[in-house]
């Protein structure tokens, strides 16, 4: 890893190790504001992150703690169901941007499908998406996610629905 980091700053300005620290921090805060409605849906009477207090500066150890906190907010919606089922992304497909786009817009262009998938790769719970229909002509996925260490059911499910469809 320390090698990945060492050639990407000799690329440009150290850029791409700044943007990793805030790009997880991002993943955390829109996992956060999924995992609220989770947990509202669920009908917790409690909010998991409200005891939360970041230590220190660092936008990566808060990020980190931030995912502890989003896990358990997950495991607790999961815990009266076996799947939790969203669609892939937040809005229907958009248009790639053009070949001369700046790398603002390919970073806001990819941010903003991320919300509904990106909490996932944070708390590590299984999640598979699959095609669900079209809408307008563009694609519009399923997502499904489940318990940790239930991989099985997330993909029985998944399995079920395509030949369904």
């Amino acid at each position: 890893m320390a090698d990945a980091v060492e050639k990407t700053s000799k690329r440009g300005s150290g850029y791409s190790l700044r943007f990793a620290f805030a790009y997880l921090l991002v993943i955390a805060i829109f996992g956060g504001v999924i995992a609220l409605f989770a947990v509202l849906v669920s009908g917790s009477k409690s909010a998991p992150w409200s005891s939360y207090r970041p230590q220190g500066s660092d936008p990566y150890a808060k990020a980190q703690n931030l995912a502890r906190v989003l896990r358990a907010a997950y495991d607790d919606a999961l815990g009266n169901v076996d799947l939790l089922l969203m669609p892939t992304l937040p809005l229907k497909a958009t248009l790639l941007p053009a070949p001369n786009a700046s790398r603002e817009e390919y970073v806001g262009r990819a941010l903003e499908m991320i919300a509904n998938t990106g909490p996932f790769d944070v708390t590590g719970h299984p999640a598979i998406t699959v095609p669900a229909g079209m809408s307008g002509g563009l694609p519009v996925g399923m997502m499904l996610i489940g318990r940790h260490w239930e991989d099985a059911t997330v993909l029985r499910a998944a399995d079920a629905f395509q030949k369904l469809s």
